[in-house]
Order: structure tokens, then sequence, then C-alpha cells
């Protein structure tokens, strides 16, 4: 949220008092609170999705809860880390855009930018 929020004030500083409201602000908190919570009870409410950490081999692993159970892999933490990965990627992207702008804006001159 802070990337799109430095984005958006660099790139139209002229909407970033209509859209980062304080109002949309708590609403964002109220969905991140609500995001978590809804994580954590997806792997109570999922049988057969933790996933522990292995010391012999140094990374996390996929427990299997039951030995009949026909797949290694944690639905729950797959689903998650495609999204992880995702909102990462995104935020990269953006953080990028921002430097972009910063630069360039820093190179040419403030007043010398068409709105």
């Amino acid at each position: 949220m802070l990337s799109l929020n430095r984005c958006l004030a660099v790139y139209f500083p002229t909407r970033y008092k209509f859209v980062f409201t304080k109002k949309f602000c708590l609403r964002y908190i109220a969905f991140a609170w609500v995001l978590s919570i809804m994580t954590s009870v997806a792997y109570v409410a999922f049988p057969c999705n933790l996933i522990g950490y292995s010391p012999t081999l140094y990374e996390y692993v996929f427990m299997k809860c039951r030995a009949d159970l026909g797949r290694d892999v944690s639905i729950v933490g797959s689903a998650l880390y495609y999204f992880c990965g995702g909102f990462c990627a995104t935020t990269f992207c953006t953080d990028v855009l921002t430097f972009i702008k910063i630069t360039y804006i820093r190179k040419v001159g403030v007043f010398t930018i068409r709105i």
C-alpha cells in the first residue's frame, strides 16, 4: 500500500488528496486485518495444509497429516505463495516506476513537467 501511495503522490499529485482520504486508509487497514485473520483461519479450517520447518533439509516442507494422503503440497500454502509472489512483483514494479519518475523529475526539473 505504501508503494501505491508514493507512486500516486509522484505521478498524480493533484489527485492524491482525493484518493488517500482518512476513510480509504481506515478501510484498507480493516481489509488488511480481515485478510490476515482469514489466512490464519484457512490453515485451521482446511485440514492437512500445515507447513513446517525441516532442520535436516533447512527449508519449510509440507507435513502430511496421514500416510494415505495423495498430495505432497499444501493447497492453502500454494495459493498464498502465488498471491504473495504476485503482490511482491506488483510492489516491485510500482517502486521501479516511482523511482524512474523521481529520477526524471530531479534531472529535468519540477517546473518543466506538463500536467
